[in-house]
């Protein structure tokens, strides 16, 4: 029996491990490589020492690095970055408390700094790995806390693996009572409108690529990056329609395409021909002001989105947190303006083009407006003479040039560059859209998840009588975004597993007064429409009330038979009864030993210590009353009624 039982001591250290390297890897990241490597230095001599058990840091040496690193993390705190020291500094703590000699108080130390470092991750990103991080800190802190009172007790205290699960049973009923009344009032709670902790919590995007400025070349490496930049919630549609616009480009210097400051233009009107598209946009945070949307937009609904006469939707600053916005769009809508267009949508750098206005001639011909720019873009997509690439693209002081006619392969902004360049080469007003193309489609949660590696340029023309024209000169390839996911399982798993992170974004990270006010009213109007009036005949009742009275008799049973007390209990009681009836009843708070103690007939305190002894031995020890000991516990239970009866 002794090589099943576990030392309490031993538990209690894998659970503080335990705990210490769930909050670890939950802040490895934002605190960087260095403090990483420092901490898992200072838990791997951690366990040495405890390994060893003869040598022991002593607490000033411990208690001086603790100051320096406070100092020291104090000074590097700043309004730009308030969290990455801190946590830092509060990791680097925690590897500190690992080294000492511990006690119930630095335990307790340790597993309040590792509360403290999820907490701060929190403010770094808040992802569905918090909240399984959250969850399983709660089940392991409960169950350390239950044991480490045994361990203040009897540091050698030993106890059979039976009793260790008991113990951890019921350690852990209490996050499991818990999480339901979490999760009620996170629903209940109220919820500010303003953002309190947003200023702390910078996110963790990256760039999309798409700024105030576009130089050719750059969007390269964002079409190399598989993370999605965001996730639109709405109905599928047409592959082909699936254009995200975010921002236009209307000044080429020669290299890069840049957006004018110039929006005193007229506002551009739309005419829809088909249905219009809703969509539920969560957008990552990508260091811009830039908003996405189905082209072409027609409103957002976001507090301070502005909408610019050329359909580009900005916020009046930088964002640098997930956000959620609604959106309407007509993918098939035409645009124009009520004025005349501006020249800037024609105008060239001062350079030699007679090599590009050549080719313009004989890939146009006679051909005017719309006809011209469908050959252009043709020309450019379907000839075979360019080809797609995102590595070795055409540099120099004349990049469209170099692309044209010299390496003839590059990414999408080549691609439009050269046809903007053509376009207003014969004066049809051209602009560049940076936006995205495509994206998966997850059937389960009914929305598109739109990558990084999706940012893509596309070219508008002004057309008479037509408006503002889309035209894509970019190569596409032959297997479509659907194609992808009905190919690869790691795709379509992805896609699985991205869903719940959707849901967690909808639903927990976007969850606002406004959403916890519609829910109210949806539960208040439930309510109201609720039929109370019951028309129930005397049949009915009676089987209700029957159905009622079983359900209750099914209860009460199920209870007792819970509740009743088992074979050693009962042995127990009747013990306690016999000794009471020779005049010692057991006092309130009085041990089982103490009360033996008590008797001053010495036949029946032998007996009734050998009865204590033995119940005491199956109860800490073996763990489990079995039919040997029951039946020992009955004969001296029937001695002491013997030696009672006999005085």
């Amino acid at each position: 029996m002794a090589a099943e039982s576990v030392r309490i001591e031993a538990v209690v250290k894998v659970l503080t491990y335990a705990i210490c390297m769930l909050s670890f890897v939950m802040v490895a990241r934002p605190a960087g490589l260095v403090y990483a490597l420092i901490f898992l230095a200072m838990a791997a001599l951690s366990v040495a020492f405890e390994r060893q058990a003869r040598f022991v840091v002593p607490r000033w040496v411990l208690n001086l690095m603790a100051l320096v690193i406070l100092v020291m993390s104090l000074f590097r705190i700043s309004l730009a970055d308030p969290v990455t020291p801190v946590l830092q500094m509060l990791l680097l703590m925690v590897g500190i408390k690992l080294l000492e000699q511990k006690g119930f108080r630095d335990y307790m130390q340790i597993y309040l700094l590792s509360v403290f470092l999820l907490a701060g991750s929190a403010l770094v990103s808040i992802d569905m790995d918090f909240l399984a991080a959250l969850i399983a800190l709660m089940y392991l802190l409960s169950t350390a806390i239950v044991l480490l009172t045994y361990y203040v007790q009897d540091a050698r205290l030993e106890v059979s693996r039976p009793v260790v699960r008991r113990m951890l049973a019921t350690s852990l009923l209490i996050p499991t009572i818990a999480l339901p009344l979490s999760l009620l009032f996170f629903i209940v709670m109220p919820r500010s409108t303003f953002p309190l902790m947003t200023f702390l919590n910078r996110g963790s995007g990256g760039s999309s690529g798409f700024s105030e400025q576009v130089s050719l070349g750059d969007v390269a490496g964002i079409q190399e990056n598989t993370l999605f930049a965001f996730r639109a919630e709405m109905q599928r549609i047409d592959d082909d329609a699936l254009y995200w616009r975010g921002i236009v480009l209307d000044t080429f210097d020669g290299q890069k395409w840049t957006r004018s400051a110039d929006r005193s233009g007229a506002a551009e009107y739309q005419s829809a021909r088909g249905p219009v598209v809703q969509q539920v946009i969560y957008l990552e945070p990508y260091q811009n002001r830039y908003l996405f949307a189905l082209d072409r937009p027609m409103s957002v609904s976001l507090r301070q989105a502005q909408m610019a006469s050329d359909l580009t939707i900005t916020l009046p600053r930088v964002f640098e947190r997930r956000i959620r916005y609604e959106a309407v769009s007509a993918p098939m809508a035409q645009t124009a303006s009520r004025e005349a267009i501006s020249p800037k949508y024609t105008r060239l750098p001062e350079r030699q083009w007679s090599e590009v206005r050549a080719l313009v001639r004989s890939v146009t011909g006679r051909a005017r407006g719309a006809e011209a720019a469908a050959a252009i873009a043709a020309h450019l997509r379907d000839s075979g003479r360019y080809t797609y690439a995102l590595q070795s693209l055409p540099q120099g002081g004349d990049p469209v040039q170099t692309f044209l006619f010299e390496v003839r392969r590059g990414n999408c902004e080549y691609f439009a560059s050269s046809m903007a360049v053509m376009l207003r080469m014969i004066d049809i007003p051209a602009r560049l859209v940076g936006g995205y193309r495509g994206g998966y489609y997850n059937e389960v949660a009914g929305y598109y998840a739109v990558p990084q590696k999706s940012a893509h340029v596309w070219v508008e023309a002004h057309i008479d009588g037509q408006g503002w024209v889309r035209f894509d000169p970019t190569p596409s390839s032959a297997e479509t975004y659907s194609a992808a996911v009905e190919r690869s399982f790691a795709l379509k798993m992805r896609m699985l597993m991205d869903s719940v992170q959707y849901a967690w974004n909808a639903f927990v990270i976007s969850y606002d007064f406004e959403k916890q006010m519609r829910l109210f009213q949806t539960m208040r109007d439930s309510a109201r429409n609720m039929d109370t009036r019951l028309s129930l005949s005397k049949n009915d009742l009676a089987v209700f009330g029957a159905v009622l009275v079983s359900c209750a008799l099914a209860a009460a049973l199920v209870w007792y038979l819970k509740h009743r007390p088992g074979p050693e209990q009962r042995l127990l009681g009747e013990f306690l009864s016999c000794l009471a009836r020779s005049g010692y009843a057991r006092r309130d708070g009085e041990g089982l030993s103490e009360l033996v103690s008590r008797i001053s007939q010495t036949e029946l305190r032998d007996e009734a210590g050998s009865f204590v002894e033995r119940y005491h031995r199956c109860y800490y020890r073996d763990g489990a009353f079995d039919a040997e000991s029951l039946r020992g516990l009955g004969q001296i239970l029937q001695k002491i009624k013997q030696i009672q009866t006999d005085t």
